[in-house]
């Protein structure tokens, strides 16, 4: 079966989905364009989305912070120990590669002695796609949102649940 590419994934999303979404784009990589669109990544995304009839919002995330901050932000999230923090759920069936992905994404120590994803997984032929660091880039995008355009938004998040599906 060949790879499923944005408009497959594009249309899977809304199937599956309510239409409303923030899209939080990939500076670095999403305003990337193929030789044979006139558009970029995110542009195709989201006008795929809104020709649906959905509501997007974009959210540019600009200069994306190193592996250490989004390591730590990521703990914290996960961690649970922050009622000020919404509790984050992954749906085991739907959020399979993700949770995959993260389970196998290891962490090494750079030049700086800061901590760095160990990205290695997604040259290795060895390794599925879906099972490399390529997915938890997405995760971490998403806490950085949480961190950077909701928590000032709703401030107490303790009756409140974000649920990957």
């Amino acid at each position: 079966m060949p790879p499923k590419l944005i408009n497959d994934l594009t249309d899977q999303l809304i199937e599956y989905h309510e239409p409303q979404f923030i899209f939080i784009q990939d500076s670095e990589w999403g305003n990337a364009r193929r030789p044979d669109s006139d558009m970029t990544y995110n542009e195709q995304f989201a006008e795929r989305l809104r020709k649906a009839g959905w509501s997007v919002k974009i959210v540019n995330m600009g200069r994306v912070p190193p592996h250490q901050t989004r390591y730590h932000l990521a703990h914290e999230f996960l961690g649970e120990k922050d009622s000020r923090l919404p509790a984050i759920r992954f749906n085991k069936y739907n959020c399979k590669d993700i949770l995959t992905a993260m389970s196998l994404a290891p962490v090494k120590q750079g030049r700086d002695g800061q901590i760095m994803k160990d990205k290695s997984s997604e040259k290795k032929l060895t390794v599925p796609g879906q099972e490399a660091t390529h997915f938890t880039d997405t995760v971490d995008l998403h806490f950085l949102s949480i961190d950077k355009h909701i928590l000032h938004i709703q401030p107490d998040f303790s009756d409140f649940m974000l649920i990957s599906a």
